[in-house]
């Protein structure tokens, strides 16, 4: 037995098995890029409706999606190859809260100003994520 091993079990922690982890590594990173890409789906559908003073233009919220999408599938690679290093899953826990303000406030964006009423609780997203102050 390694001493890895050993230390997790004197410590009555629990060692995950290395397929599983691969497998919620890469579910969190497939996550963060399906928000992801939801977020960019809503900003080509509502680019050519301009966004009220105080709100994020749709421009640059497809900057900060784009931007976004090294965290988690830099997380993905390192946490599923090596679980036991910390940082692939501190880019996983990164990747997801950017990931989740940014459809958050898409989504809103798009339910309040460019077809408002087409989806339901835009005000409940960005009271869950809020985002700038808003």
């Amino acid at each position: 037995m390694t001493r890895q091993v050993q230390d997790t079990q004197d410590r009555g922690g629990v060692r995950m098995d290395l397929r599983a982890a691969a497998w919620l590594a890469w579910s969190v990173c497939a996550l963060c890029l399906l928000l992801m890409a939801f977020s960019l789906l809503l900003i080509v559908l509502g680019w050519s409706t301009p966004l009220p003073r105080g709100w994020s233009p749709w421009r640059d919220q497809a900057v900060s999606v784009v931007g976004f999408i090294g965290a988690p599938v830099l997380g993905g690679l390192v946490a599923s190859r090596r679980p036991g290093n910390s940082y692939g899953w501190l880019w996983l826990g990164l990747g997801l809260s950017l990931a989740c303000p940014q459809v958050a406030e898409t989504y809103a964006a798009y339910a309040l100003v460019t077809e408002p009423g087409s989806l339901p609780a835009p005000r409940t997203s960005t009271r869950c994520w809020p985002r700038d102050g808003r």
